[in-house]
């Protein structure tokens, strides 16, 4: 793949994109105040840096933002970027049309992409095919965009004259579905949920503190009733662990229901907190109506709950 430090390479991958679906709104208007999609103004959390919240799937497309901003649980400056940001189930995404994003040492400029997998994991850069995403539907979207329009031009260009003379060739790796599309589906139906992505984005790396998160999580789901959190941290191996499509996700919400239903949850685990015990994998949290245990399984990259049970009286 062609790596941030590959710019002086004979030789160059450009990744494919495609599979945008985001529909895009116009832009405001221009001023001191960027020209964005109203996507962005939606997805920015308050509070600094504000984080921009996209859906797995469901990338957003922006014009003319510069300033600090969080994305895929990395701290981004963007440079009058206008370009694209998106997740696959495996990387946040940050698609530069023009300007400049720079992260960990790193930068991306018109032609690249940067590439930042989940557990905070050091990101990379790549060139996308800008070819094949002028090519396709969502493309579209962009030749309403003036400014846009013509910068991605631009680097269709550059990029033609780098594949005729040698120096970049393409490749037939789709960053929004790595593996295939079907691959893609059935990995979301595993860590697709909300809860799931974000904490897989949440920049945190270590093991131990990512079975923590869970599990404080999976608590406050249980006391909220949330019964869409708790399926979604209930692990997946008995459901088919790699792809829970269909009537194995609809088990496995039913069986979310009735783990809530069974106890009196919101008054019994309202206060406190889980903590780690000396047996791997079992946590345990004393309340004033006895002790419960909760036992996590790691399932591929993630940790879920695996069972949550009252200690029983004598």
């Amino acid at each position: 793949m062609f790596k941030h430090s590959c710019r002086v390479c004979v030789t160059c991958l450009l990744l494919m994109l495609c599979g945008c679906t985001a529909t895009i709104g116009n832009p405001s208007s221009s001023g001191s105040n960027p020209s964005v999609s109203p996507y962005l103004s939606s997805a920015l959390s308050k509070g600094g840096p504000q984080r921009i919240d996209v859906a797995l799937g469901q990338p957003i497309l922006v014009e003319n933002l510069s300033g600090l901003r969080q994305f895929a649980g990395k701290d981004i400056n963007f440079n009058d970027f206008s370009g694209l940001l998106g997740y696959s189930t495996e990387v946040g995404y940050v698609m530069v049309i023009s300007g400049i994003v720079a992260t960990d040492a790193l930068d991306a400029q018109a032609g690249e992409i940067l590439l930042i997998p989940a557990y905070g994991t050091q990101p990379s850069v790549e060139r996308y095919d800008a070819q094949y995403f002028a090519d396709s539907k969502y493309a579209e979207k962009v030749s309403g965009l003036k400014r846009l329009s013509q910068a991605l031009d631009e680097v269709v260009a550059k990029q033609r004259s780098g594949i005729f003379w040698g120096r970049l060739r393409r490749t037939a790796f789709n960053v929004t579905a790595p593996g295939s599309a079907d691959h893609e589906l059935a990995r979301r139906s595993v860590v697709g949920s909300d809860i799931v992505h974000d904490i897989r984005f949440s920049g945190i790396s270590d093991a131990d503190q990512i079975e923590e998160v869970t599990v404080e999580k999976f608590r406050q789901a249980m006391v909220a009733g949330d019964e869409k959190v708790v399926a979604a941290l209930l692990s997946p191996a008995v459901f088919g662990e790699t792809d829970i499509r269909g009537g194995a996700s609809k088990a496995r919400e039913m069986l979310a229901e009735h783990i809530i239903n069974k106890e009196n949850w919101k008054t019994v685990l309202a206060n406190g907190r889980f903590q780690r015990t000396q047996v791997p994998n079992v946590w345990s949290m004393k309340t004033s109506h006895g002790r419960v245990f909760l036992k996590t399984e790691p399932v591929n990259d993630f940790t879920y709950v695996n069972d949550i049970y009252r200690e029983k009286r004598r």
